[in-house]
């Protein structure tokens, strides 16, 4: 299942960032890139499966190392060919990204009135608690997720608001009878108070209640205990390759997001 996960992560992907204001966003025949052109490890993918000529990747990595930007690539986990062209290179795994599913489960309980779809206006908001949560740039965050993404067909963005403030939000991008959810992020000051796990079952609830049958989502290492309690299951185990285009030949290592 490997293959037809990284698939739909490199899907949602380039569909969550197309918008971004400095955005390159394309598939591959074995692959995808979602640049959403800010210098932030963490806002910008590479996709890659299995099969992919030396030819595309020459292609795709050109593509990658023009602009001054920190980029994660994602492998297929027997993507033995991929993994051996970027060796070559001086790029190589630094972890696994966990990719998780959970299948859609009756709706037994009410919605929480405190979780609801976030208004166009309400967008930029969303970028400072992102970054917070990630410890990203906000400016970068802003400039990844602009307003505009609320047009974008089957992206919803949810949140979490309390005493009048947006305190977690959850972006969902829906294929189908299947949501990836991206970008799940509580302030930190409002962390482990159950706030993001009421956002998310609320969310999945509404979307199940629409036909949602499945969920996916690209774990870090940070939010892998949380998935699993919340019955997500790891299906996929692709390596990570961290990459600075400022420095085509040094790795990144970023313990904290993969292992």
């Amino acid at each position: 299942m490997s293959a037809g996960h990284l698939i739909e992560l490199g899907n949602d992907i380039t569909q969550l960032l197309r918008r971004a204001h400095r955005s390159d966003c394309r598939r591959f025949a074995h692959g995808a890139i979602a640049l959403c052109g800010e210098p932030d490890l963490g806002l910008n993918f590479v996709v890659l499966r299995s099969g992919a000529t030396p030819d595309e990747l020459s292609q795709i990595m050109d593509i990658v190392l023009a602009p001054s930007i920190r980029v994660l690539v994602v492998v297929e986990e027997d993507a033995v060919d991929v993994l051996g062209y970027l060796a070559k290179i001086k790029i190589f795994s630094t972890g696994r990204l966990p990719l998780m599913e959970r299948r859609a489960t009756p709706v037994k309980h009410p919605l929480a009135t405190e979780v609801r779809i976030a208004s166009y206006e309400e967008w930029p908001a969303l970028a400072p608690l992102i970054a917070a949560s990630f410890v990203l740039n906000s400016a970068s965050c802003d400039s990844a997720f602009p307003p505009t993404l609320a047009a974008e067909e089957g992206v919803e963005p949810w949140v979490f608001e309390r005493f009048g403030k947006l305190l977690s939000c959850a972006v969902f991008v829906r294929d189908g009878d299947r949501a990836g959810l991206y970008a799940m992020a509580t302030h930190p000051a409002w962390q482990r108070q159950g706030i993001g796990r009421a956002l998310l079952n609320a969310a999945m609830q509404s979307l199940t209640l629409r036909g949602v049958q499945r969920f996916t989502v690209a774990s870090t290492q940070k939010g892998l205990p949380s998935y699993l309690s919340e019955k997500f299951a790891i299906v996929a185990r692709p390596h990570v390759l961290a990459i600075d285009s400022r420095s085509p030949m040094t790795q990144i290592r970023h313990g904290r997001y993969f292992r």
